[in-house]
């Protein structure tokens, strides 16, 4: 586990990420959010919970530089059926701590089985996007036992990203960073974002801004890394990610997770889900159809 500095430029960088944070629990709807804090072996683990306690719980994690109300505040559909478990992922712009874990490990494995023992859970269902994919991956690796039903959206650990592509991100990023422009962050985002929502886009505008990028990549899983995770999974690629292609991630997927129930690759989708309702409904009907089993 590395911890060295910040992950905030600035002080002013991390009042204005705190200030966005307020911004999507607000576009969520502040009664129907509370937050928990939890201890792990990592450092202090703060979980956001939306919606009500007589849905049946559901666990999700986020993609980088991002935190859990802005990753719900792209699919807000999910309160409606589940009461949504997300918790800041540590070393992203949340409330979590800022320690950085090791991308080539199983530490983001482990992070997850403390957060579950705080709880008091035995297992859980789960939701893991992009990165968050990733994160899961490791969960079901080192504690198969504890990741029942999951689906996988977008994930990383099944390929290997495009290293062109996100080496071209960062560098755009940086470039960014140091002269920002709204025309300049458009073009930059244009490969990710199946469409535009504005605000999301001023928020990642600024993480890119205010945050240092870890500029480390996860590691691919092993073969055989998943054999004794035997929960059904759902995996959702989008048809014009970059990122993660969908094709390639589709036929890893089909040797390294041992049970996919379902699998659904989304027309028209780059890395990023889109915002528009009825295409994003197109995705969360038949996912929310299989997380509730």
């Amino acid at each position: 586990m590395a911890r060295r500095r910040s992950i905030y430029k600035t002080e002013e960088g991390r009042a204005t990420m705190a200030r966005w944070y307020e911004r999507f629990v607000d576009r969520l709807g502040r009664d129907r959010i509370t937050f928990e804090e939890v201890d792990t072996r990592f450092g202090r683990t703060n979980v956001m919970i939306a919606g009500s306690s007589d849905l049946p719980p559901l666990w999700c994690f986020h993609g980088a530089m991002a935190s859990a109300p802005a990753a719900l505040a792209q699919i807000p559909a999910l309160m409606d059926h589940f009461q949504v478990f997300f918790p800041d992922t540590v070393g992203q712009p949340g409330r979590s701590d800022e320690a950085r874990l090791d991308w080539q490990g199983d530490e983001h494995g482990y992070w997850i089985v403390d957060i579950l023992d705080g709880f008091g859970l035995e297992s859980v269902s789960a939701l893991g996007c992009s990165l968050g994919g990733y994160v899961l991956l490791r969960a079901a690796q080192v504690a198969p036992e504890r990741i029942g039903r999951a689906a996988l959206w977008v994930p990383g650990g099944v390929i290997k990203p495009s290293y062109s592509n996100m080496f071209g991100l960062i560098g755009a990023g940086i470039m960014y960073s140091l002269r920002p422009t709204t025309a300049r962050l458009e073009r930059m985002l244009a490969p990710m974002f199946t469409d535009i929502d504005d605000e999301y886009v001023a928020f990642m505008g600024d993480s890119l801004a205010h945050v240092h990028p870890d500029r480390r990549f996860p590691a691919t899983l092993p073969d055989g890394a998943l054999d004794a995770w035997r929960a059904p999974v759902m995996l959702i690629t989008h048809e014009l990610d970059t990122v993660f292609p969908a094709g390639d991630v589709e036929r890893r997927a089909a040797t390294l997770i041992p049970n996919i129930e379902r699998s659904m690759r989304v027309p028209g989708a780059r890395h990023m889900p889109p915002f528009d309702q009825t295409h994003l409904a197109t995705i969360t009907d038949p996912l929310v159809d299989f997380l509730e089993g």
